[in-house]
């Protein structure tokens, strides 16, 4: 016995060939290596090694490496340097949670790292030079700084620089149009992360903080304005 099929089923039919059928996969993205202030992310072993990351300690399926010597990020001093080089695929630009590798896929040439890491000093004041001119109990200007170390001074030059932050949660995400690395100050205030992102991510964040900046100036706006009608 024959059935006939409803025409419902059979524009669902045709839908689902049309948009599916012989469509070929969305290709898969992965990052370019690109060099920031001569760091290289993502990277692997080789490119460690050629920055100097050259101290390092095996961990559970890592192995976290020091750049021996003194380091400086953005001319800023730092204690400290080091990257985490995993049995992971960093150069994938997926947005993902990236899983280790099966155990028969390890080897040395396989390990990546995504991130660079420093730690930095607090910035230290000139003390007389604070008092003379600071505007409030809590202000430390920067040029009172004693030399070019800390956090302090880094947030001074990115802000110079043009770059744009992101509060969350007392953590400090940076972004900047023409770059593709985000830079994140931890909330413990000394270490800093810096990794390459996607040109969506970076183009959604600049977006999204240009527009609270615009809502906060608009708001700004409109106060001053009830202030200035209330004075005349």
């Amino acid at each position: 016995m024959n059935k006939k099929i409803s025409p419902f089923l059979l524009a669902i039919a045709i839908f689902f060939c049309v948009s599916g059928c012989g469509q070929k996969p969305e290709a898969v993205r992965r990052f370019s290596m690109l060099n920031f202030d001569g760091y290289k992310l993502p990277g692997r072993i080789e490119q460690a090694k050629e920055m100097g990351f050259k101290d390092c300690k095996s961990g559970y399926d890592s192995f976290e490496c020091a750049r021996t010597g003194d380091s400086t990020f953005m001319g800023v001093k730092t204690l400290r340097a080091t990257l985490r080089l995993e049995y992971k695929d960093y150069f994938l630009d997926d947005g993902s949670y990236k899983t280790d590798l099966s155990p028969d896929q390890r080897a040395p040439e396989k390990l990546t790292y995504e991130s660079i890491s420093f730690l930095l000093p607090e910035t230290q004041y000139d003390a007389r030079c604070v008092a003379k001119k600071k505007v409030d109990s809590w202000d430390k200007p920067i040029e009172c700084r004693k030399d070019d170390a800390g956090t302090d001074y880094l947030k001074y030059k990115l802000s110079e620089g043009g770059w744009l932050v992101r509060d969350s949660k007392m953590h400090r995400y940076y972004f900047k149009e023409d770059q593709l690395v985000t830079i994140h100050i931890d909330r413990d205030g000394r270490t800093v992360n810096i990794k390459q992102i996607s040109q969506k991510e970076r183009d959604l964040a600049v977006q999204s903080i240009k527009q609270k900046i615009s809502d906060i100036q608009a708001r700004q706006a409109a106060r001053d304005d009830v202030l200035k009608k209330l004075k005349d």
